[in-house]
C-alpha cells in the first residue's frame, strides 16, 4: 500500500515537472525567444514556463521577423509593452493582464483576442481586422487604421487619439468629450456629430459629408479635402492649417489671424478673403475668383500658386 503512495507522488512530481516544459508552435517565435532568453529553454527546445527571466520580462518586440502565432506570449506574467510589427502575425493568444502599450500593425490579423484591461496605448493598423471587441476604460491612444472596420466600438471617456481612416466606417460612434485628435479619412461617413470640446486636429478627408458642426475653440488642424461641402462653419481663433480642396465651397469663412496655411483648391469659390498676415502658404486653383488679380497685387508676401480659374464657374 505505501509503495502504491509513493509511485502516485512520484509519477504526479514528475509530471509537474515536465509540465513546466512547452513546446511553442511557431517556430520563428520559438527561435526569436530562444535567441534572447537561451537559459529558459531544454535540450529539446522547449520553453521552460517556470523561468524566471520569461516570469520578470516587461518589454518584448519583433520587427519583420515573420511570425504568425504568438502562442507562448500567455507564459511572460509581467509583460507591460508588446510590439510585433510587420511580422505576417495571423493569431494572437490571450494577452497578459499586465499590458498596457500593445503594437500589432502591418500584419495580417483578422481579430484580436479580449484586451487587457489595463491597456492604455493600442496600435493595429494595416492589418485585416473586420470587429474590434469591448475597448478597455482606461485608453488612451487607438490606432486601427487601414483594415477593414465597419464599426467601432464604445470609445473610453480616457480616449485622447483616435485613428480609423482607411476602413468602411459609414458612422463614427459617440466622441468622448476629452478627445484630442479625430482621424476617420478614406471612410464613407456622411455625418459627424458635434465635435469634442478640446479636440485639436481634425482629418475627415475623403468621405461623404456634406456639412460638419462647430468647430472646437481649441482647433489647430482641419483636413476636409474631398467631401461634398458647400460652407464651413466659423473658424476658431487658434486654427492653423485648413485644408478644404476638392468640395463644393463658394464661400470662405472669414480667417482667423493665426493661420498659416490655407488650401481650398478645386472649389466654387468666387471671392479671396481678406488676408491675415500670418498666412503665408495660400493654394487655390480651379476656383471661380474675380478678384484674383486685385488679390496678387496687396498680397505678395504670400507663397501662392493660383493657376487658372475652372471653367465650369456656375452654382453646381
Amino acid at each position: 500500500m505505501l509503495k502504491t503512495i509513493l509511485l502516485n507522488i512520484l509519477l504526479l512530481f514528475t509530471n509537474l515537472l515536465y509540465s513546466q516544459f512547452v513546446t511553442l508552435k511557431d517556430t520563428n517565435f520559438r527561435n526569436a525567444l530562444q535567441k534572447k532568453y537561451p537559459n529558459c529553454f531544454n535540450a529539446n527546445k522547449e520553453l521552460d514556463t517556470t523561468c524566471s527571466e520569461i516570469l520578470n520580462e516587461t518589454k518584448i518586440r519583433f520587427y519583420e521577423d515573420t511570425i504568425l502565432s504568438l502562442d507562448g506570449l500567455q507564459y511572460f506574467k509581467n509583460l507591460t509593452e508588446l510590439y510585433c510589427c510587420k511580422c505576417q502575425l495571423q493569431f494572437v493568444p490571450v494577452l497578459p493582464s499586465t499590458l498596457i502599450d500593445l503594437n500589432l500593425s502591418r500584419n495580417k490579423l483578422e481579430t484580436l483576442p479580449e484586451l487587457p484591461a489595463g491597456l492604455k496605448f493600442l496600435t493595429a493598423y494595416s492589418n485585416q481586422l473586420q470587429s474590434i471587441k469591448a475597448l478597455p476604460k482606461n485608453l488612451i491612444v487607438l490606432d486601427l487604421a487601414n483594415n477593414k472596420l465597419k464599426t467601432i466600438p464604445i470609445l473610453p471617456y480616457t480616449l485622447k487619439s483616435l485613428d480609423c481612416s482607411g476602413n468602411q466606417l459609414t458612422k463614427l460612434p459617440k466622441l468622448n468629450a476629452g478627445l484630442e485628435t479625430l482621424s476617420f479619412h478614406d471612410n464613407q461617413v456622411s455625418q459627424l456629430e458635434k465635435l469634442p470640446s478640446k479636440l485639436q486636429s481634425l482629418h475627415a478627408g475623403n468621405n461623404r459629408l456634406r456639412k460638419l458642426p462647430e468647430f472646437a475653440d481649441t482647433m489647430l488642424y482641419v483636413f476636409v479635402n474631398n467631401n461634398f461641402l458647400s460652407q464651413l462653419p466659423k473658424l476658431p481663433k487658434s486654427l492653423k492649417e485648413l485644408h478644404c480642396d476638392n468640395n463644393q465651397l463658394k464661400t470662405l469663412p472669414l480667417l482667423p489671424n493665426n493661420i498659416s496655411t490655407l488650401r481650398c483648391r478645386n472649389n466654387f469659390i468666387k471671392k479671396i478673403p481678406m488676408l491675415p498676415k500670418s498666412l503665408w502658404d495660400f493654394r487655390g486653383e480651379q476656383n471661380c475668383f474675380s478678384n484674383l488679380y486685385e488679390f496678387e497685387k496687396n498680397n505678395k508676401q504670400v507663397q501662392r500658386v493660383f493657376g487658372p480659374n475652372r471653367y465650369d464657374c456656375k452654382t453646381p
